[in-house]
């Protein structure tokens, strides 16, 4: 059972941050929730750091980077 003080963990998976709708979007959506009640954790494709790293984290946000995804899985 969960602590009830806690917020609710929100996956988001957003590949490579560049900025287009989806980023954007999400990032909106962050900046403007009760975020003492919800929370993202953001699952980004690629180990380099992005631009928005900084702001999610002074949120509350985590970011957890993963392997780059190739199309070549032979």
């Amino acid at each position: 059972m969960r602590d009830m003080q806690e917020p609710i963990r929100v996956a988001q998976v957003v590949g490579k941050v560049n900025f287009g709708g989806v980023d954007t979007f999400v990032m909106d959506i962050y900046r403007n929730i009760d975020r003492s009640k919800v929370q993202f954790d953001f699952f980004m494709d690629g180990m380099e750091s992005s631009p928005i790293d900084e702001e999610i984290i002074s949120l509350g946000g985590r970011i957890f980077k993963l392997p780059a995804y190739t199309e070549n899985m032979s």
